[in-house]
């Protein structure tokens, strides 16, 4: 823009700068590089995505309130028809413009400086722009544009529109953009020169719409051209690709090429009359292509339809092929398994037989082992019995030895009191003895008594001698007793061992014996739920053929 329109800039308390242009035009990497020099963003930013990894810079509520506000409309934001302009004069466009004041203050908040962009804006120029006056900002539009074709490349890739529908968009976009901002301060940037050189586009931008960026360095510099890296250009097709096209839209070279010497020598008034017709044409043109296109869309739908339909069956086939392909190689396998399970079901039969016939060789030894020791067990059981009768007998003969012991030590413990009552009646005697000898007319006395106790003293004597060879003969007798008891101990002590080892080998033998009449029902049975299974019933066939050529 010259530089008179630049000094008719008022100052103001708060600078909108509105960043317009056409989707996948560059409006997110244009409103980057504002942040990064100085511009305030929204308080609440869209989220990156694959579509855009470096970042929208645009309002996530101004997004939905658009979404509102074209429903409002009965339009979208693919809608390349222009907007009803009664809808601008609506109630509806009121009460939609104090919520749009309310979401710019909380996104906002008190910034004198901030970077307002949607690529929707383009086409609501007019409610924006009363909305941004009536707050008190003063809005600065910056103008933006791609190479059309580059635009399509992109949306294409993320949207599913065609190519005449992405030319029509970008064509809307462009036009109302430039017609509803005419005579204001505005500045047009061509994407493909701002990423070749956007220290020069910030300049001109600076100085055409009268503003100062405040963040300026060489450390944002490096900011800036780290932020503009390669990959945000996906897309870069020359210029003459559209301009010097004949078979391309007249409407987009035209506005093309004025778009283009707009970013490289500024606006030109002389082209407005040019942008008019181009605009009016298209409005005029709008129904009639409106049908058209609703016929090719619905043509495009059901053709769509009728490839989505096709591809299905397409797969379907594809997955009965599969499926064939699929069933007859599990019916390979499963005879391939039938003819390995057959031959294994003959050798298990063998080695079955071989095995049962081996068992009844060993069950029937075994049987007839076990009714030998079961003989020898009850052999053994009589001559326990026989050995446990003869022990009580003996021990009922060691008690009543005892019985006889404990009554002759008895009579010995009486015998020796009686010895020692004789003893002490000598001693009596003999003390009477001495006395009589003291004194002379009793000596006669003393040796009659002498001779008294002479004779008792023998009969005491006597008696000591009987008992104690009656103690004697008791104790031998004993001891022969006990010396009897001893072995016959011993002998039932090793009975009773050979017993035991007996009954062990009994039990043993028991628990072989059903241990093997186990495992032979468990034989049995596995034949029997072998017959029983799916893969006995599958091998049948094979079987009986296997019988049939063995008779022949």
């Amino acid at each position: 823009m010259a530089k008179k329109a630049s000094k008719a800039i008022s100052k103001t308390k708060r600078q909108a700068i509105v960043v317009l242009g056409m989707h996948r035009s560059g409006t997110s990497a244009f409103s980057g590089v504002l942040s990064l020099l100085g511009c305030d963003g929204p308080g609440h930013p869209m989220a990156a995505s694959a579509a855009n990894p470096k970042g929208f810079f645009e309002s996530q509520e101004i997004y939905k309130l658009h979404g509102k506000i074209f429903t409002s409309a009965d339009s979208s934001w693919s809608d390349w028809r222009p907007l009803n302009e009664t809808w601008f004069n609506s109630a509806h466009a009121k009460q939609y413009q104090q919520r749009a004041i309310d979401t710019l203050t909380q996104e906002f908040a008190d910034s004198r400086l901030f970077v307002f962009k949607d690529p929707r804006v383009c086409r609501l120029v007019p409610f924006w722009l009363d909305t941004l006056k009536a707050m008190g900002s003063n809005p600065l539009f910056l103008h933006i544009h791609r190479n059309p074709l580059d635009v399509v490349s992109s949306l294409m890739k993320h949207h599913d529109l065609t190519t005449d529908h992405c030319l029509l968009l970008w064509l809307r976009h462009v036009l109302d953009a430039e017609r509803f901002t005419r005579g204001m301060p505005r500045h047009f940037v061509s994407y493909a020169r701002f990423l070749d050189n956007w220290a020069r586009d910030s300049a001109r931008l600076q100085e055409g719409l009268g503003i100062s960026l405040p963040r300026q360095s060489n450390r944002v510099t490096a900011e800036v051209n780290e932020f503009l890296e390669g990959a945000l250009r996906h897309f870069d097709t020359p210029p003459e690709k559209v301009l010097e096209d004949s078979n391309m839209s007249e409407w987009i070279r035209s506005s093309y090429a004025i778009m283009e010497r707009w970013a490289i020598d500024g606006e030109s008034p002389e082209d407005y009359a040019a942008l008019d017709r181009t605009r009016h044409a298209f409005d005029q043109a709008a129904p009639a292509m409106s049908m058209i296109a609703s016929n090719r869309d619905s043509t495009r739908l059901k053709l769509r339809q009728i490839e989505t339909a096709g591809s299905d069956l397409r797969k379907q086939v594809t997955d009965l092929e599969s499926l064939v392909s699929t069933e007859k190689a599990n019916a390979a396998a499963a005879r391939a398994e039938a003819e390995a399970l057959s031959d294994t079901l003959a050798k298990a039969r063998m080695e079955h037989d071989a095995h049962i016939a081996a068992l009844e060789v060993e069950i029937s030894d075994t049987k007839e082992v076990a009714q030998s020791q079961r003989t020898a067990a009850n052999d053994l059981r009589d001559a326990l019995e026989q050995q446990q009768l003869l022990l009580r007998e003996r021990v009922a003969e060691r008690d009543s030895i005892e019985v006889n012991l404990s009554r002759l030590k008895g009579e010995l413990a009486d015998t020796g009191k009686k010895l020692a009552e004789t003893d002490a009646h000598r001693i009596q005697k003999q003390e009477a003895v001495r006395q009589l000898a003291e004194a002379p007319h009793t000596i006669k006395q003393e040796r009659l008594a002498q001779t008294d106790l002479k004779s008792d003293l023998e009969k005491a004597r006597a008696e000591a001698q009987r008992n104690a060879d009656q103690l004697s003969e008791s104790a031998k007798e004993l001891l022969a007793s006990q010396q009897r008891v001893i072995p016959r101990d011993a002998d039932l002590q090793k009975r009773f061992q050979e017993l035991a080892t007996m009954t062990r080998l009994v039990q043993e033998l028991e628990d072989r014996i059903e241990a093997e009449r186990q495992h032979r029902e468990r034989v049995e049975y596995d034949n029997l739920a072998l017959q029983a299974s799916h893969s006995w019933r599958l091998t049948a066939p094979i079987r009986k053929i296997t019988r049939l050529l063995r008779r022949t």
